[in-house]
């Protein structure tokens, strides 16, 4: 149960940390670059030395980490864009309704168990994910200018998501020699840090970007809960909490515990469809874990 509060609360500081951001206007797009490289040296303190050397090429893990290294930074900018184009509210609930890939992989594949509390859980997790985000619709005048590519954007938001959710499991289970492997978590991360360094110098130099040292030192400090995160994750797993009961209640928790630290830290406000959403989100929890009482 450790690893899963563990996995809760460093996924939740991430959340609140990107608050901080809008509040301090810190650039985005360079303190995430830059938190991959936090990430890598937080690895290696944990792993008691330097994770990057040229054996990671031979391992098992490699081909797993590089396309999850290609998806972090890609879904990224996806994400940026999705919620110019849709809105964050559309934007967070594909996010998260990702699940729904991971909880049928984990079921199909791994053969995970399956009982009428756990599936009345996932649905109360699902309706949690929207009500949680709602918000009143308003006017929309961008419509006309969706084009098909808009909408595949906005696919790929949601299978991003669920395959990165889907390789830490597999991963974790079926091919890592040990569990939350310091080594595999940083090649992700590394690969993440090269594409995005290269992505962010071309922005600079095209004037499209402008350096902030101020968002390079935030970037550090977001790369400690994005490590651990990643690192608890699979330690969660590892320890044997199945991926169809740990991502669902993972991902809720995640939800309610960040909604109720916005409302009474940064004031935001909540609407009785938010509220019972976070009802929800606790009642799915509560269904889902019946089971492993």
């Amino acid at each position: 149960m450790i690893y899963i509060i563990a996995s809760i609360l460093a996924s939740t500081s991430i959340t609140i940390i990107f608050k901080m951001f809008t509040v301090f206007k810190v650039d985005i797009f360079t303190a995430i670059v830059f938190n991959y490289f936090a990430a890598i040296m937080i690895g290696w303190l944990v792993s008691g030395e330097f994770p990057i050397n040229a054996s990671v090429v031979d391992a098992p893990t490699f081909p797993y980490a590089l396309v999850m290294g290609v998806i972090f930074i890609t879904a990224f900018q996806a994400q940026g864009r999705s919620i110019e184009l849709f809105g964050i509210t559309i934007t967070a609930i594909l996010q998260r309704m990702s699940l729904l890939m991971t909880v049928i992989f984990a079921l199909i594949y791994f053969d995970e168990s399956i009982s009428l509390s756990k599936i009345l859980g996932l649905i109360c997790a699902f309706l949690a994910i929207i009500l949680v985000n709602y918000k009143p619709p308003v006017d929309d005048k961008k419509d006309s200018n969706r084009s098909l590519l808009h909408w595949l954007l906005l696919f790929f938001v949601f299978f991003s998501s669920g395959v990165i959710e889907i390789i830490l499991q597999y991963v974790e289970l079926e091919v890592a020699g040990a569990s939350a492997d310091p080594q595999f978590i940083c090649v992700i991360f590394c690969v993440a840090f090269l594409l995005g360094i290269a992505s962010l110098m071309f922005g600079i130099i095209s004037g499209k970007i402008k350096w902030s040292t101020k968002s390079l030192l935030a970037g550090f400090v977001l790369g400690v809960p994005n490590f651990l995160s990643i690192y608890f994750i699979m330690k969660a797993l590892g320890a044997g909490y199945e991926g169809s009961y740990f991502f669902p209640v993972n991902n809720v928790a995640i939800i309610a515990l960040a909604t109720l630290i916005a409302f009474v830290f940064f004031k935001e406000k909540l609407s009785k469809i938010n509220i019972f959403g976070v009802i929800l989100a606790l009642a799915a929890i509560t269904l889902i874990s019946i089971i492993h009482f």
